[in-house]
């Protein structure tokens, strides 16, 4: 569950009342790359597909760009570069 912002309160709320399987994460720009990833890695085999056919989803998951850094080591060479949406605004 989204931490960030007022999401912080709701789930220390939810742990309070002991609902079971709550893991609250801030949606950091590096936890968003992370996200993405997995979505785009599981779509690619198959494990995930997106319902209908949602041209705005499809849209906002396909814009997210990729820029090449000047690694400092193996795991900085590609960096996920958010592209603003009406999520990350």
């Amino acid at each position: 569950m989204d931490k960030t912002g007022i999401g912080d309160a709701v789930v220390d709320e939810l742990e309070a009342i002991e609902l079971p399987n709550v893991k609250g994460i801030f949606l950091t720009d590096t936890e968003k790359e992370n996200m993405l990833n997995h979505m785009k890695l599981q779509m690619e085999k198959q494990k995930l597909k997106i319902l209908g056919d949602d041209p705005q989803l499809i849209a906002q998951i396909n814009e997210q760009q990729y820029e090449y850094l000047k690694p400092k080591t193996a795991q900085e060479r590609i960096h996920l570069k958010l592209t603003p949406t009406r999520h990350t605004r």
